[in-house]
């Protein structure tokens, strides 16, 4: 009986070691896997890819990307040091920022490394501190955003020209959006709207209730009326309105936008708002002046004649 019950154990013990190492043969696949998926990314993938000692900042390992990004061979990119590639920063700031890799475990930044034909390119390089048979190293991946930073420089050089040539248009020039919940809201205007509607940009970019808060009330629904046509057909807007600020006289406004529905459903009007009160007063009063002189000039009895003085024909 003892015999059997140790035969028993022993093929108890048996299956758990084929269980173990059924297990075992799991995660060495397992790791296996992982480690043809980082070769393959380490060799092909889009970024470069470099391992560098902490003390020493240069390469312990990289890929072909790295060395194509910095155009240079595999034998000239090992005898590198990550300071005689970067531009503009010194040898100190670099040995921070790897310090503070090591320390900290890990870390971001933007750096512009020089070419070896001597073209600055930017890079966004994120750094994790890794252990590599009990030595710290910084695994590090560059991805080249020189295009991306030119774009951006690009589009603040366009922002910097276009508000300077903002201050020069009789009024403000706006976005409205219509959202598909049909609230209104003006996303971007210039800061002439203090001038027009006696409120900021950033009262208005998420709601339209400041602006119809000072539309006269005589004009509101007119107002009101045209966009929401303007919106049904996609035609262009335009109108003219009275505004009242509080405190100040009332303004004549002359409004003129170019709706396109956007693809959330949203419908963007691109246009402007300009203060015409002052043409609108003159041509008041010419109007008026018109209509006293229509007035005297049929309540006269005499006779009036407006004679052309070259050929003697009656005018009027």
């Amino acid at each position: 009986m003892g015999t059997m019950l140790t035969y028993m154990e022993l093929e108890k013990q048996v299956k758990e070691l084929k269980r173990e190492l059924k297990h075992s043969n799991e995660r060495v696949r397992a790791l296996e896997e992982t480690e043809r998926y980082y070769q393959a990314f380490f060799k092909n993938g889009p970024d470069g890819v470099v391992v560098l000692d902490p003390e020493t900042a240069r390469p312990i390992s990289f890929n072909d990307q790295a060395c194509r990004q910095l155009g240079c061979s595999r034998e000239e990119f090992a005898g590198l040091r990550l300071t005689d590639i970067t531009a503009n920063k010194s040898h100190k700031e670099i040995q921070k920022f790897i310090q503070s890799v090591s320390e900290n475990g890990f870390g971001v930044f933007e750096i512009p490394h020089r070419t070896r034909q001597g073209e600055i390119r930017h890079f966004h390089v994120s750094a994790q501190s890794v252990d590599i048979a009990g030595r710290q190293a910084c695994h590090c991946i560059w991805r080249d955003i020189t295009e991306r930073k030119r774009t951006q420089e690009e589009l603040k050089e366009r922002d910097i020209l276009f508000t300077e040539l903002s201050f020069h248009v009789p009024g403000m020039l706006y976005r409205l959006k219509k959202r598909p919940n049909g609230t209104y809201c003006v996303p971007f205007t210039t800061e002439a709207i203090k001038d027009i509607f006696g409120c900021s940009p950033q009262d208005v970019c998420e709601d339209f209730s400041p602006i119809k808060k000072v539309i006269f009330p005589e004009d509101l629904d007119k107002v009101l009326s045209s966009i929401e046509s303007s919106a049904e057909h996609l035609a262009t807007w335009q109108c003219r309105y009275r505004v009242q600020i509080p405190g100040q006289p009332l303004k004549w406004i002359f409004g003129l936008s170019i709706p396109k529905r956007q693809d959330d459903g949203s419908i963007l009007w691109h246009g402007f708002n300009t203060d015409i009160t002052d043409s609108k007063t003159s041509e008041d009063a010419l109007r008026e002046s018109k209509e006293k002189y229509r007035q005297l000039f049929e309540l006269e009895s005499d006779a009036i004649f407006l004679i052309d003085k070259d050929t003697g024909k009656i005018l009027e």
